[in-house]
């Protein structure tokens, strides 16, 4: 679980700040792989389609998303943005299992 956290706090940092450069998803690479099990596979999901569609749009559409406001770019920053909240939600929910366990 300690991976998980580590890397839901730096995933929120990342996903949720006032500025998301396209760099800082490295930060996340090598923090992921640390998480276990489903919700390990889950994020790692999560990032991959996060640093593919941060790929389709940086830095070849970059120039015309800052200028002319590109639509496509526009739709894809989106979504890179909605897939990591969704990988922050998979990062921090609380596993039922370990509740469980604590509570016996």
């Amino acid at each position: 679980m300690e991976g998980a956290q580590g890397a839901g706090a730096v995933c929120a940092f990342v996903a949720l700040g006032k500025v998301l450069s396209p760099q800082y998803l490295i930060w996340l690479a090598p923090l992921v792989p640390l998480v276990r099990g489903r919700r390990g596979l889950v994020a790692g999901s999560l990032l991959a389609l996060a640093m593919v569609l941060t790929q389709l749009w940086f830095p070849y559409r970059y120039l015309r998303l800052a200028t002319e406001f590109d639509a496509r770019a526009s739709w894809l920053v989106l979504a890179r943005d909605l897939v990591l909240v969704a990988l922050l939600a998979a990062l921090v929910w609380p596993d039922r299992r370990r509740q469980r366990e604590v509570v016996r």
